[in-house]
């Protein structure tokens, strides 16, 4: 998933952030493992090609998604939390607030059963622009006399 123009100042302290996906079906089965990182870029570009999605780097932090419970068809559901992974995207030397940032959900190590409803979608933003996956950030930045704080949803 890419998200354009994300507005968090360099360095911002991430206090949450997690995914929001709409259920693309309804799927029962439990032993469904996945895994959350995010692409080690300061300004990741659109992808071209699957070459190209599967060769990017990925961010040291990684967060684990796993026993996802069953999905119902049109219903929300979010993800764990993800803030160690937004953290290391806008720590990055070349971080500029508005640039945009991937985030990989996936079980490319086959981690889940491959028995029947054991898989996860959400709707994508190429087939469902409302729908499509949002992601929640909640951040801090310091402030003359004090904090500010700040939050945005893609």
């Amino acid at each position: 998933m890419r998200f354009l123009n994300v507005t968090i100042p360099k360095n911002a302290t991430i206090d949450t952030a997690y995914l929001t996906l709409r259920a693309y079906a309804t799927r029962t089965g439990t032993t469904v493992n996945s895994k959350i990182r995010g692409e080690a870029a300061d300004n990741p570009v659109t992808f071209s090609t699957l070459a190209d999605y599967q060769g990017r780097p990925k961010t040291t932090a990684v967060v684990n998604w796993n026993a996802i419970p069953a999905w119902t068809l049109d219903t929300d559901y979010n993800s764990p939390e993800i803030k160690t992974i937004i953290q290391e995207l806008v720590n990055r030397a070349g971080w500029v607030s508005g640039n945009a940032l991937v985030i990989f959900w996936d079980d490319h190590d086959d981690l889940s059963t491959h028995a029947a409803g054991c898989r996860r979608q959400g709707k994508a933003y190429d087939t469902d622009t409302t729908y499509c996956a949002k992601l929640h950030i909640e951040y801090t930045v310091p402030a003359a006399g004090g904090r500010s704080r700040g939050y945005i949803i893609g």
